[in-house]
């Protein structure tokens, strides 16, 4: 990820999504571990090792949310549990 923020132009922008265990119930711990058996094992990350990504780049409002969170068109399009998207995104500029 340095090496791609150190040669992007200033001004332009990185979007992150990642899958994280954070606050995930059991069956979806699960299905993480399962999926080391395959050739695509998913690789889920914390909040803090997800934003590691935008090294220092400027984070644009809200920040790294869950992703119903993220400039949603709609509140009702939230949701009661969005962090049951087991997900993270976010976006920031290169200054």
């Amino acid at each position: 990820m340095a090496r791609l923020r150190d040669v992007v132009s200033a001004g332009s922008y990185l979007a992150i999504s990642h899958v994280t265990h954070e606050g995930q119930p059991p069956e979806v711990l699960r299905a993480f571990e399962m999926s080391k058996r395959t050739a695509e094992e998913i690789v889920p990350r914390t909040l803090a090792e997800i934003a590691g990504y935008f090294g220092d780049l400027t984070l644009v409002e809200p920040g790294l949310v869950h992703i119903p969170l993220w400039r949603p068109e709609d509140p009702a399009d939230v949701g009661g549990h969005p962090e049951r998207t087991n997900a993270y995104a976010g976006v920031a500029r290169k200054d």
